[in-house]
């Protein structure tokens, strides 16, 4: 049966454990939170400073590229003599992307679609086809047919931001029959639009983000169940005009999670709760008297230079040997044992009882305030042992004390109590005397 101090340090040990996984799991899901926060907002800033190089782009020969199709509009001239020279700062921001947290490897497609083409990386040939199809089929251009698909103004309203003006949509499966999300960045000039930017990503990107965040932070999170909120996620984090702004996060904690960290910290804390328990029955098997309870001599370090005191007492149990001779060693020990709990009883919490000897042992006071609460203490002492029998034996104790002005050496002040000592059992034994060194009377 588990005794109540046990049930107490076990119940200790599950309140910290479960403190400590609540603080470790909050933080880190903050920190999760905050990380998602950061790299959509870092995606804003790389799409923002992509638009401002477009703007400032120059124009050149349509046949310098490649990687870039045509959107000729039903009735109207074909072909495209010239275009804006933004082929290095899209890679640019595909590089930049790729290195973004949030989507990094899930990155799909990277695409710029001005009115009459666009460019893509990487380039797919069923972009060809897909464009070619809408502009059939709409009969308005495809530049068109996105504005209308993606729900995309074609001109700015005063009253809304540039950040309502994104648009997020999916996941569907698109023409290469990747499963995507679509993020569009319409660019305006003079309020209206001149270029969208879209963003192509596979439709697990965010599960991907955790994956990544759970290996490296020993974490287990998971994407909420209501899957269908993703694109309304993307979107409300995206348009975060501010650090106020609304955020409802879509990121789950797992059950499993808590348990596994509150199970890690519990038996962190009792392994600890273990050690330290072990360590200090070590020290106290190896420093403390197993018969007395007292400190051992040789494992209390004294020494002349170490420690100093100007209270100090020796107790002696008067006629021991005549005890162990008569009655043997067990009751002898029966004797110690008791004489030594009634000493503990008398000093106070602060003072320190050595087992000197056999039956000699060293009380060093450090809280006594002069001469007279000594001489109490002494004389209470003496009546706290000799007031009862001891295992049917009259025990009494011969005591040496010294009281000095000020502080000596622990070596010279057990010399005079160790004389004291000597004067109280040449005089009669069950009684005390006291030494008073650097007072006008030296002994009392």
């Amino acid at each position: 049966m588990i005794n109540n101090s046990k049930k107490l340090d076990l119940l200790i040990i599950t309140m910290f454990a479960l403190l400590l996984t609540l603080v470790i799991i909050r933080s880190k899901y903050e920190d999760v939170n905050n990380e998602l926060i950061q790299n959509f907002r870092y995606l804003s800033d790389s799409i923002y400073r992509y638009q401002i190089n477009t703007m400032n782009s120059i124009s050149i020969e349509s046949d310098k590229y490649h990687d870039m199709i045509v959107l000729n509009t039903p009735g109207e001239p074909g072909g495209v003599k010239e275009v804006k020279d933004v082929e290095k700062e899209l890679h640019y921001l595909k590089s930049t992307l790729e290195n973004n947290l949030v989507v990094s490897d899930s990155l799909w497609t990277v695409a710029n679609v001005f009115p009459k083409y666009m460019f893509v990386t990487p380039f797919r040939a069923e972009y060809v086809e897909h464009v070619n199809d809408n502009i059939n089929n709409d009969g308005l251009g495809y530049f068109n047919y996105l504005l209308n698909s993606d729900g995309v103004e074609s001109e700015l309203n005063f009253d809304t931001t540039i950040y309502e003006t994104i648009s997020v949509f999916g996941p569907y499966q698109e023409i290469t029959k990747e499963n995507i999300f679509t993020i569009t960045f319409p660019l305006y000039i003079d309020r209206q639009v001149k270029s969208i930017i879209i963003i192509d990503v596979k439709s697990d990107f965010i599960s991907v983000f955790l994956d990544r965040y759970n290996f490296k932070n020993f974490s287990f999170f998971k994407l909420s169940e209501n899957k269908s909120e993703i694109g309304r996620f993307v979107f409300n984090t995206l348009a975060m005009q501010n650090i106020n702004s609304g955020y409802k996060s879509i990121i789950d904690i797992s059950s499993l999670y808590i348990i596994l960290v509150f199970t890690f910290f519990f038996i962190l804390f009792l392994c600890v709760s273990y050690i330290i328990s072990n360590v200090n029955s070590y020290v106290r098997n190896n420093s403390i008297d197993q018969l007395t309870g007292m400190y051992k001599r040789d494992k209390y370090k004294l020494s002349e230079n170490s420690r100093r005191v100007n209270c100090m007492a020796i107790v002696d149990i008067d006629f021991f040997k005549k005890i162990n001779d008569s009655f043997g060693h067990a009751k002898g020990d029966d004797v110690i044992t008791e004489v030594c709990a009634r000493i503990t009883k008398v000093i106070g919490p602060s003072d320190v009882a050595i087992r000197w000897g056999g039956e000699e042992f060293v009380i060093i006071y450090n809280n006594v305030l002069d001469v007279i609460e000594f001489t109490s203490n002494l004389e209470e002492l003496l009546f706290s042992v000799n007031r009862e029998y001891i295992v049917e034996l009259p025990v009494t104790v011969s005591i040496g004390g010294v009281f000095s002005k000020e502080k000596l050496a622990f070596t010279e002040a057990f010399i005079h109590a160790d004389k004291a000592l000597y004067d109280s059992k040449n005089s009669g034994r069950n009684r005390k005397t006291i030494i008073k060194y650097g007072f006008d009377n030296y002994k009392d």
